[in-house]
C-alpha cells in the first residue's frame, strides 16, 4: 500500500512540474511572431478555390 502512495506521490510531482519545465516563452514577442522568417510566405482565402 506503502508502494502505490510513493508511486501516486511521484507521478503526482513529475506531472505537476512538466508545464513550469516546457514553458519557455520568454523569448516571444509580437514582432518574432509577425517576423516570417527567410521562408516565402503565400496567403491563400476561400476565394483563390480551396
Amino acid at each position: 500500500m506503502k508502494r502505490i502512495y510513493a508511486t501516486a506521490i511521484v507521478l503526482f510531482l513529475i506531472f505537476s512540474s512538466t508545464p513550469s519545465l516546457l514553458a519557455q516563452c520568454e523569448d516571444v514577442t509580437i514582432e518574432s511572431l509577425t517576423n516570417p522568417g527567410p521562408f516565402d510566405v503565400a496567403t491563400l482565402t476561400e476565394a483563390d478555390g480551396i
